[in-house]
């Protein structure tokens, strides 16, 4: 049996800036409770002589949409630029949207933000709201890539039985992260979401020993993969007992 892919390993990012040479991404995820993607396929039913009675289907348009819903987070960036746009028109409404599924895919394009409904709600219960990605054209669909290559040194470690590894994140706000397997893990691609990672500190000691497989990442700020790499140890990786 396979496993599941869970809602929250997506990730949902709009550019807030789009009057801007440099679209500047910010995530939609604080507050947000549920995305409800749709097709909104238009489907054509017609019966023709040779059907014995019976129509067939034709699939002859779609626009791909996202409703969001949840509670209003202030000072959020993504919630925050879709509020300033709430009663304006045109060519204020539009912007770029792109998401990424666990597996690194990414989906992005042209849309328009629509049915915007940041209020309301009980007296006491957080403010609810509501808004819908409309992509203006078909997507365009970018498929999982093998991530970067992580640039780092392994070495033994400094208490024996350990080894550990120095590496420097490309970008303010990644980090690092690792795990051990008894066997290689393949292919990693970029972007994808990672699970059962150790958060690491550049050169800090792990517990190991020789012929496992140490996975190096290098993180994103929402635990994404960046770069990659994977090094079977050898016992002159480990610290040896003095």
């Amino acid at each position: 049996m396979g496993s599941f892919e869970l809602n929250f390993q997506r990730l949902y990012e709009i550019d807030i800036t789009p009057n801007e040479t440099t679209p500047t991404w910010a995530r939609l995820g604080a507050g947000l409770t549920g995305a409800d993607p749709s097709n909104n396929e238009s489907i054509d039913q017609t019966p023709y002589l040779d059907g014995d009675g019976y129509a067939s289907t034709d699939v002859i348009g779609a626009q791909y949409t996202v409703a969001f819903s949840g509670h209003r987070v202030v000072g959020d960036p993504a919630q925050d630029f879709i509020a300033s746009v709430e009663h304006e028109l045109g060519d204020s409404r539009k912007t770029t949207y792109r998401t990424y599924d666990k597996f690194g895919n990414k989906k992005q394009g042209a849309c328009t933000i629509a049915n915007v409904d940041f209020g309301g709600g009980d007296a006491q219960a957080k403010v609810d709201i509501g808004f819908e990605i409309h992509f203006n054209g078909k997507p365009e669909l970018t498929p999982k890539a093998a991530a970067a290559a992580l640039t780092a040194a392994v070495a033994a470690g400094s208490a024996t039985g350990t080894t550990k590894f120095t590496a420097t994140p490309a970008s303010t706000g990644n980090t690092l992260g690792y795990k051990l397997r008894a066997s290689t893990i393949g292919i990693v691609y970029g972007d994808s979401y990672p699970e059962n990672i150790i958060p690491y500190t550049s050169g800090a000691d792990i517990v190991a020993s020789s012929g496992q497989y140490l996975c190096m990442y290098e993180l994103s700020a929402y635990g994404r993969v960046v770069k990659f790499l994977e090094q079977q140890l050898t016992a002159g990786d480990i610290k040896k007992e003095s």
